[in-house]
């Protein structure tokens, strides 16, 4: 029991409350753990969101560029289409006898159209497609 009276003598002799610079460094110490506990936050440095963000704006260009090269693209195999059924609509009107039943059946179809020439561009646009399913 010796050892006990001793701890409670201890005890009783301690001063009530820390001194100051215990609890300084205590609180000290807790706002370090704290910050380690904390989810870890990563402060980028301006430079690097700069470079990013430049990073970012190069592959959008680039993007964007591939993406109108690829439209322009489009284009010129529409026009070039198109200019060969002109082409193919030229001959086939040359070749259509009007006094036919498919003379006349067109001559009735082109009726809605501002023109001849354009009511047999639909016309092979379409025979074409029925050709190709």
């Amino acid at each position: 029991m010796d050892e006990i009276d001793k701890l409670l003598n201890s005890l009783n002799n301690s001063p009530a409350e820390p001194r100051p610079a215990a609890n300084a460094a205590r609180s000290s110490i807790d706002d370090l753990l704290k910050q380690i506990d904390g989810s870890p936050q990563v402060v980028p440095s301006p430079s690097s969101d700069r470079l990013f963000d430049e990073l970012k704006q190069e592959r959008q260009d680039s993007l964007n560029q591939e993406a109108q090269q690829k439209q322009e693209r489009l284009e010129q195999l529409k026009q070039q289409r198109r200019q060969a059924l002109v082409v193919r609509a030229e001959e086939w009107l040359k070749m259509l006898d009007p006094n036919s039943s498919e003379g006349r059946w067109f001559e009735e179809f082109a009726c809605n159209y501002r023109s001849r020439m354009e009511a047999a561009i639909d016309y092979l646009e379409a025979l074409r497609e029925v050709d190709r399913d």
